[in-house]
This record gives structure tokens, C-alpha cells and sequence, in this order.
């Protein structure tokens, strides 16, 4: 019998469902709205302000200024008191309770989450919920501000005076008991900062004056040299039920359950705003350096971090580990350690009358010196180093401190893809050079730039173009300037004929225009993100365009990040045409004097063309 009523139930749902379908909006000659069926019959009472479609048996509808959902029966499934109701986000939805009107703006609303069945999910007690961003939104009570994730459930508590966005490592700042600056309404002084992560755990607590985090040049690496593992060596592995541990790159990948690079985040924090002395927190949340115990400290890496252990005294090396100086006697500057090597300082005492000098060499974790010294090295890349001696000539040394090519170059850039741009004087010619010395491409340029994804921006006396590995001209050497391929497999190039003239885009295979219309700045076509460009037009207002020229964003909006964010509303919505009103309100939502997405909430649904 169970069953039997369950089969009669379900039977019911459908039909009712079938039936919703054909119920149709009507509007009455009094302007209230109902419904009739296929014939025009009434089947629900023009009692409402506004009504839409019935959407899976239910229908949203307006009365007055309130806002609900009912059934085929005209019942209210979803209580009509919402002053305002978003789009559904899989089984939740969005909605304010009180508030008023004014010209169509809400104010004075609060906002919650409900699901499909209306349901309370977050109370509509706050005065803001931020736009979801991978998962993420803030959340404002009062002046105080947290986060919630897409389950809805929040994982920074509302407690704090301000909140930044979380990086692309998964962090966010937090501040107690700062404020806002009113010159800079995007920047907060004052109060105690720390760190969150996505999980919502305390990685830095909440009692710095200030907080940053460490950027080294050694994480700075094309895909090419990534994917050679020539500077990430370690990687984070988990096997099923153990814990994770960090391990040299050349593992056997299939015996693993997870792989990853670790995260390479460390932050630099600071008791007082008055003072550079600063300690390091790792990602983790580990305290490795404290913030009083050194006059400055620098990012760790190899779990070592260059300090100053006094003002004016130089620098040292700390163990993270040991928790010690490496050495007794400071030096007079030195760079992180790279694959166990770093590059060291020493002033050398100047005789009477003279200016003393700086010598550079290589150390290894020891302190000992395993190069020669010179009057410059230049930071590693490849694993060489570009050297000087006191004549100003340049050469090339391996990370052993072995010379591979000698100083004898009044010029030369860092080897990349094999090659090194190279003149022997002042007056002579650019050319590129093998690690033997060989020219393999003659010296002919007058300006270069080194290889990268098998190309070089070179300039002759006709002007800038560009050149393969052979030499060849695939750009010709005609243009005033130029933007540099940033990409594999370049099928565009953007080109400037004359000094502040416009840019225009030619075809990389022939080299000829692929449209007519210039733009006064752009950036480069970004064939990984469906091959678009961001262009700017002598008002200085960003637009996107794809490689035929069509604008699918005019020049409407005040910056790139803009001009990005609407790129994606655009996908994500369906969108495919954008209108240079939807650039004005767009440019009003994301205005920093209001620090916060207020207007996208705050304009009604039906002002909006999408």
C-alpha cells in the first residue's frame, strides 16, 4: 500500500509540474498580474505587482515591494516578504529583508541565504554578501567584515574592521581595529593584522602592525624552465595513508596519490610601524624568524634567510632549522641561496686617496668561496651567471664558479634558449653567441633582446622586427616598436609604425595586417583564454576584441581589471553582446570608494541588460 501511494504521489508531482508549464503571466487592465491557462481561463487571482514564469512547478511574484515564490495553486512556497531575490545558485538563493526604494535603489536592507524550500541557510542579518569569486564572498555587519564559502557556511568569522581578497596561494589579510583612509579609501591603517587561509585557520594571529609577503626573483620562471624542474626541485607528495612529506623531484610519479608544488608563501611581519626590524611566518603558520630578533629579514630559501642582525652592520645568513648565524662575521651584501649556492659581497679597504671596492663571488652553504671574484654578478638564470671584471668587460660562469665563456664582451645578456646576445665594443654590432663563443646568428643588430619561445626582438637601422634561431626575419625589421611574444606558437604581433601612432595587429605566419582598425595601447592576444586581446583607445577606456578585431567589449571600461572581470561575467553568464551602459554600471559596482560590490545588490534586477 506504501508503495502504491508513492507512485500516486510522484504521478502528481508530475502533472502538476506539466501544468505549471502552461500557466501563463497575465496582466489585468488595473496592472496586476495572474495567471490563465492555454485558453486565456484565470487559474490564479491578479493579485500581484509583478510576476514571472513557472520554472519546475513555481513561479517568482512581487507584491508591493516584496518578493516570494508559489505553486500552480497560487500558494506560497517561499514566502513572499523578501525585499529582494537573487538568482538561484544551485539550491540556494540570495534574499533581503527589509529596506526601501528610492528611484530603484534598495537601502537599508539586510541580507541572508535561503534554499528551494525557503529554508533559513544564513540569517538576513548583514548589511553586505559580496559577489562569489572562486567559491568565496565577503560578508559585512556594521563596519565589521568576514568571508563565507559556497557551502554557506562561514569560515572567517564577522569580527573584523577590514578584509583582503585571498590570493592566488589561498591567503587573506585581516585587520582589527584599524580604518579606512579617507584619501585612499581602499587602504587601512592602523589596528593588528594576520592571516587566514581558505580552510579558515589562523596562519599569522591577529597582533602585527604590519604584514606582507615575500616575492623573491628566483620564483620568477618561464614554463619552459618549469617544466625542466631547473629551480623547483622539491615537490610535496602524498601516499594513500601517509603523511606529506617534501621530496626530490625525480620520484616515480605513479607510485603517488597526490603530487604538488609546495607553497612558496612566507610572510614578513612586523610588532611595530616605526621600526624595519620584521620576523617570517611560513604558510603554514610556523613562526621561523621572531619580528624582534634581527634589524631586517628576508624571505628563506633552502631554510635559509639573509638578515641583518644590526643596523649598518651587514649581512648574514640564518638556519631556520638550527636556529643559528652560519657565520661569525658578517658580509657587506649577498643574495638567498639557489640549489645550495648564493651570491656574497665583501668591501675591500681602499688605499689612500682611493674609493674602495666591492668584490662578488659564489659560496656554498659552508661560507666557502667557489668562484673567482668579480666587480658584478648578475643574479643566476639557467644556472649560469653573468660576471664583470674592473675593465667593464662581461663573461659567463657555470653555478660551480667554473668560467664558461671569459670576460671579454663590452655587452652581453642572459643565456636563454642556448643563445646569449653579445657585442665585443661600444661600436660594434649585436649577435648571438653559443656557449663556446661561436656567433650563430652575425652580429648585425643594433639593439637586442634575448630569445624566448624561439624568437628575438631585434632592431637594424630600419627599425625593430623580429628574428627565429636561424637569424630569419619573421617580423621585418621596420617597425618603431613592438610588443614582445609572451606566448608559445605566436599567431599574432602587434606593431607601431610611427612614435605615439596607433598599434595594429598583423598575422605572425605572413606578417601582414589582419584588420584595419589601430588602438593607442594593447596587450597581447592570450590564446589560452579563448583568444582574446585587451585594447585601450586615446581615452585611455579598455575594451576586448578576438583576433578578427571584433569588439566584444567596446573601449568603455576605466581599467584592465575591469575590463577582465566583465570578460568573465561574460562567459559565465552567456552573454555576447556588451553594451556601453553595462560598462557604466559595471564601472559603478566596482568603484573602491564604496570598498565593496554594494551596487550589485543595490540596483534593482530589472535595471540590469543581462
Amino acid at each position: 500500500m506504501k508503495k502504491l501511494s508513492i507512485a500516486i504521489a510522484s504521478i502528481f508531482l508530475i502533472g502538476a509540474t506539466a501544468f505549471a508549464q502552461e500557466l501563463i503571466p497575465d496582466q489585468n487592465e488595473k496592472g496586476k498580474w495572474g495567471y490563465v491557462d492555454a485558453n486565456g481561463k484565470k487559474v490564479i487571482n491578479y493579485d500581484y505587482t509583478e510576476a514571472s514564469a513557472f520554472i519546475d512547478g513555481r513561479a517568482k511574484v512581487r507584491k508591493g515591494n516584496k518578493w516570494g515564490y508559489i505553486n500552480p495553486q497560487g500558494k506560497e512556497v517561499i514566502k513572499i516578504k523578501y525585499s529582494e531575490m537573487k538568482a538561484w545558485n544551485g539550491t540556494y538563493c540570495k534574499v533581503a529583508e527589509g529596506g526601501s526604494f528610492d528611484d530603484g535603489v534598495l537601502s537599508g536592507e539586510k541580507w541572508g541565504y535561503i534554499n528551494r524550500s525557503g529554508d533559513v541557510i544564513i540569517p538576513a542579518e548583514y548589511d553586505e554578501i559580496g559577489v562569489f569569486t572562486d567559491g568565496i564572498a565577503f560578508i559585512r555587519k556594521g563596519d565589521k567584515y568576514g568571508y563565507i564559502n559556497d557551502s554557506y557556511k562561514i569560515f572567517i568569522p564577522c569580527e573584523f574592521n577590514a578584509v583582503g581578497s585571498f590570493n592566488k596561494e589561498g591567503f587573506c589579510w585581516v585587520n582589527k581595529g584599524g580604518s579606512f583612509e579617507k584619501e585612499s579609501p581602499s587602504k587601512i591603517s592602523g589596528g593588528k593584522f594576520g592571516v587566514y587561509n581558505l580552510r579558515g585557520e589562523e596562519i599569522v594571529p591577529v597582533e602585527y602592525a604590519s604584514i606582507g609577503t615575500f616575492t623573491p626573483w628566483v620564483y620568477h620562471w618561464s614554463k619552459e624552465e618549469l617544466d625542466k624542474k631547473e629551480f623547483y626541485t622539491k615537490m610535496i607528495i602524498q601516499e594513500a595513508g601517509t603523511k606529506r612529506i617534501l621530496v626530490k623531484s625525480s620520484i616515480d610519479r605513479t607510485k603517488f596519490s597526490k603530487i604538488e608544488m609546495p607553497i612558496n608563501t612566507d610572510f614578513f611581519v612586523s610588532k611595530k610601524d616605526d621600526t624595519t626590524k620584521n620576523g617570517v611566518i611560513s604558510a603554514y603558520g610556523e613562526v621561523l624568524i621572531p619580528a624582534d630578533k634581527f634589524y631586517c629579514a628576508f624571505g628563506p630559501e633552502e631554510g635559509i634567510a639573509p638578515v641583518i642582525p644590526k643596523k649598518d652592520k651587514g649581512y648574514n645568513y640564518y638556519d631556520i632549522s638550527a636556529k643559528m648565524l652560519l657565520y661569525k662575521n658578517n658580509v657587506a651584501d649577498t643574495y638567498s641561496f639557489q640549489d645550495g649556492v648564493a651570491i656574497q659581497a665583501e668591501d675591500l679597504k681602499a688605499s689612500k686617496g682611493k674609493t674602495s671596492k666591492r668584490q662578488w663571488y659564489l659560496v656554498d652553504k659552508s661560507g666557502a668561496c667557489i668562484s673567482s671574484k668579480y666587480s658584478t654578478i648578475m643574479p643566476r638564470k639557467n644556472d649560469t651567471y653573468l660576471v664583470q671584471i674592473e675593465d667593464n668587460s662581461w663573461g659567463l660562469i657555470d653555478a660551480k664558479g667554473n668560467e664558461i665563456i671569459a670576460p671579454k664582451y663590452n655587452k652581453i645578456l642572459p643565456l636563454s634558449e642556448g643563445l646569449l646576445a653579445a657585442r665585443e665594443s661600444e661600436n660594434d654590432k649585436f649577435g648571438f653567441i653559443d656557449l663556446t663563443g661561436k656567433y650563430i646568428i652575425k652580429p648585425t643588430f643594433n639593439s637586442v633582446y634575448s630569445f624566448k619561445h624561439g624568437y628575438a626582438t631585434v632592431k637594424t637601422d630600419n627599425g625593430w622586427g623580429i628574428i627565429d634561431t636561424t637569424g630569419k626575419e619573421i617580423i621585418p625589421c621596420q617597425w618603431n616598436s613592438l610588443k614582445f611574444i609572451t606566448q608559445d606558437n605566436p599567431q599574432t604581433q602587434w606593431v607601431q609604425k610611427e612614435n605615439n601612432g596607433p598599434w595594429i595587429c598583423l598575422d605572425f605566419a605572413t606578417a601582414k595586417p589582419l584588420f584595419d582598425k589601430g588602438y593607442a595601447n594593447v596587450a597581447n592576444f592570450n590564446y589560452a583564454f579563448d583568444g582574446i586581446a585587451f585594447v585601450w583607445d586615446n581615452n585611455n577606456k579598455v575594451g576586448v576584441i578576438d583576433t578578427t578585431g571584433k569588439e566584444i567589449i567596446p573601449c568603455s571600461l576605466t581599467s584592465y581589471d575591469l575590463a577582465k572581470s566583465a570578460y568573465e561575467m561574460m562567459l559565465k553568464r552567456g552573454k555576447i553582446i556588451w553594451t556601453k551602459t553595462d560598462s557604466y554600471r559595471f564601472d559603478l559596482m566596482h568603484n573602491d570608494k564604496r570598498n565593496s560590490y554594494q551596487l550589485t545588490d543595490r540596483i534593482h534586477s530589472s535595471m540590469w541588460d543581462y
